[in-house]
């Protein structure tokens, strides 16, 4: 009520002072007014009374003024513009143009704008909009409508338009990526892979016309056509492949499948390569397009190059058939027979396949010099009118004939080195005493007389796979003594145990071993500047006693140039005599034909592990049984598995927490279940907490 009356007064007020006539400017009136003014305060109710209160005095003070009139200013205008239509894929453009009707410059601006669109003001009050529509994206037709705003301004005023556009979808077809054109053999399982890809990433499904009997057709993608063909269905064949997408999108692609005649059997033989005195096998291989229920076969080659260790039948497809069976007439040919027997339960015919059936086994020469000889090793047939070599039994017992047979030889190239073996100090004369000593040499002071090179290639002098060991110089003294045994003979698992007493007159290394002992080697590590005298003890009569310093490292050497053997049965091998701190760092032990003996204990007295480590099993390979020994640095959850090449595991050695220290296990070559493994290579792992190490072992049988 008071704001009501306040307002009234002002505006009585100010229509009785501008009646007022003007006085002149004085000291007490400044502004040349009334010093007071009375008015009548009156109120109108709603309901239409008026009321009349008393009359109050206010002093008001004004100030003179000017007041300017001009004309509107308007602002600018946009020509109009319609809704625009545009496809995916294409690029729409187009100008905008607005105009100030009081003739001032207009700039343009581009406002809200679809993804990616652009727009330029050309400085003239127009300006040109561009934008290529996506096929797929917010941008394409999935984000339709869009609205390209634009807005114009003469400095003063700005005035906005906004255009619609609307995006219209546009289906690309699918592309077809599978080959047009497909070649298999009649009898084969046929498979043809399909396979497109949608510009629009929609799903798509295949259809075909002109399939052949009995082909099946799988429709997703990828999708496939697979075909058990018959010998009579050679010949060629036209499919038409059919892609469709999810709009209805379709393409089309003709394959070509051209489906060759052959021979009901395929029998194969690999090509290998191999080192001198090494062992390689070979698969012999059976395609059969029908059942199998015998073969008898003759397989001839070089014996000068390989002699013939074992005869195998496959563990999958031939592991039922008896009799199966290899003779030889060791002149270099071997007759191979296998039958399905059905008086024994399971012994069944092969069905339709192609895979191995069985494998050859030889060891190739161990005569370095015959390095890059090649022996072919074929299927042979003696007697053409014979008709029993080379052929195949039919479930009925008839035999096919060998016109339907294919027979493919395979061979056997021994490979050459880079390097003579045996050839240490590379005067091209290898197996010599010099040999013998520049390895001996490399094991005392392997700075001065390194293996680097083709000298590490030819320490392999035992080709067991493990260049510049111990072993290799055991047999390098075997062969110049002339007492040489044959390369990898194996005579069972050996084991040995270790132990460095303190006793008063220094530290005695004793060992004792179920095999004899034929070369050793022990690294310690010395710290101190005190001399280290190494003496040999009475077990080592016979044999050989070398030491020398690396830095702080002192090596010692047991061995005999003569290959002489000792039996080490706990007694002590050596003396060190020092008063320096002496560790024992790493030991090797190898027998008389240069194969490591398995080191199952650690050395009392030795400091405990520093690191976290996981050596190379021993013997490797190894039949039936081997050991590996692990480190820990400290304690911890551990975990020894085995796996196969293919990632699976087959074993678990040891699991649970363990102190630290150095541990070693025994591995017999069979899996968790007990059974025995096949031949070939496993990787075992060692596992503590986040850290792992693996490596990689051989079993051989």
């Amino acid at each position: 009520m008071i704001l009501q009356r306040l307002i009234i007064y002002s505006l009585m007020m100010a229509l009785t002072v501008a009646a007022l006539p003007a006085r002149t400017l004085c000291q007490s009136d400044p502004y040349g007014i009334r010093d007071t003014v009375t008015v009548e305060s009156k109120i109108i109710s709603p309901d239409g009374t008026l009321s009349v209160y008393e009359s109050i005095s206010i002093f008001p003070i004004f100030v003179a003024g000017n007041l300017l009139a001009g004309a509107n200013n308007a602002g600018p205008e946009f020509e109009p513009m319609s809704t625009k239509l545009i496809n995916e894929g294409e690029t729409l453009s187009f100008g905008v143009t607005a105009r100030d009707p009081e003739g001032s410059a207009v700039r343009l601006y581009g406002g809200k704008l679809p993804p990616s669109a652009k727009f330029k003001d050309n400085g003239d009050g127009t300006g040109t909009f561009s934008w290529t529509i996506p096929y797929l994206g917010p941008g394409s037709a999935s984000g339709s409508p869009f609205v390209a705003s634009f807005v114009a301004t003469d400095g003063s005023i700005a005035v906005q338009m906004d255009v619609p556009i609307k995006v219209i979808n546009i289906n690309r077809p699918p592309q077809i990526s599978t080959s047009g054109s497909v070649t298999a053999f009649s009898g084969d399982s046929v498979f043809i892979p399909l396979m497109a890809g949608d510009p629009d990433l929609e799903s798509i499904t295949f259809s075909v016309t002109n399939l052949p009997l009995g082909a099946q057709i799988y429709s997703g993608n990828p999708g496939y056509i697979i075909w058990g063909s018959s010998l009579a269905d050679s010949g060629n064949y036209g499919l038409d492949i059919v892609a469709l997408d999810e709009s209805g999108g379709t393409a089309h692609k003709e394959v070509a499948l051209q489906l060759l005649a052959t021979l009901p059997i395929e029998l194969s033989l690999s090509n290998e390569q191999a080192f001198s005195n090494e062992v390689v096998t070979i698969p012999i291989n059976l395609h059969n397009r029908v059942d199998v229920a015998g073969f008898h076969l003759t397989i001839e080659y070089d014996p000068s190059l390989l002699t013939p260790l074992s005869f195998m039948r496959d563990s999958i497809r031939t592991k039922s058939w008896y009799p199966f069976a290899a003779q030889g007439l060791g002149d270099g040919r071997l007759f191979l027979n296998g039958h399905a027997d059905p008086a024994i339960v399971g012994s069944n015919p092969l069905p339709p396949g192609d895979g191995a059936v069985a494998y050859l086994r030889f060891a190739t020469c161990p005569d370095p010099n015959l390095a890059g000889q090649f022996s072919r090793v074929e299927f042979r047939i003696l007697d053409s009118l014979s008709n029993t070599e080379n052929i195949i039994y039919l479930p009925d017992g008839t035999i096919l004939p060998r016109s339907q047979v294919s027979l493919t030889s395979g061979s056997v190239l021994i490979k050459k080195y880079d390097a003579l073996i045996g050839d240490l100090n590379l005067n091209l004369v290898p197996m010599e005493i010099a040999d013998a000593v520049y390895f001996t040499n490399y094991f005392l002071n392997p700075t001065n007389y390194p293996l680097n090179g083709v000298r590490w290639v030819s320490s392999d002098v035992n080709q067991d796979g493990l260049p510049g060991t111990i072993g290799d110089l055991v047999y390098l003294l075997r062969i110049i003594v002339g007492d040489v045994l044959k390369i990898n003979a194996f005579a069972g698992m050996a084991s040995a145990e270790s132990e460095l007493e303190t006793t008063v007159d220094g530290l005695v290394y004793k060992l004792t071993s179920n095999r004899e002992v034929a070369g050793a080697l022990m690294t310690f590590r010395i710290e101190g500047d005190d001399p280290v005298n190494c003496v040999a003890l009475p077990v080592l009569a016979g044999m050989e006693l070398r030491s020398a310093h690396d830095g702080n490292l002192l090596r010692v050497l047991v061995l005999s140039s003569k290959g002489s053997t000792f039996a080490a049965n706990g007694n002590g091998l050596f003396r060190l005599t020092t008063n320096s701190s002496a560790e024992l760092v790493s030991q090797e032990i190898v027998d008389i034909n240069g194969t490591p003996i398995a080191l199952t204990s650690d050395v009392s007295g030795g400091a405990l592990p520093q690191s976290f480590d996981l050596e190379q099993n021993c013997p490797n390979p190894f039949n039936p049984e081997t050991v590996i020994s692990y480190s820990l640095e400290k304690a911890g959850d551990v975990s020894l598995e085995v796996y196969n090449c293919l990632g699976q595991r087959v074993r678990v050695l040891s699991t649970g927490n363990q102190p630290t220290g150095k541990h070693t296990v025994r591995f017999d070559g069979t899996d968790d279940t007990g059974a025995q493994l096949a031949s070939g290579v496993y990787l075992y792992r060692l596992r503590v907490g986040d850290r792992q190490l693996t490596r990689k072992m051989v079993l051989l049988k």
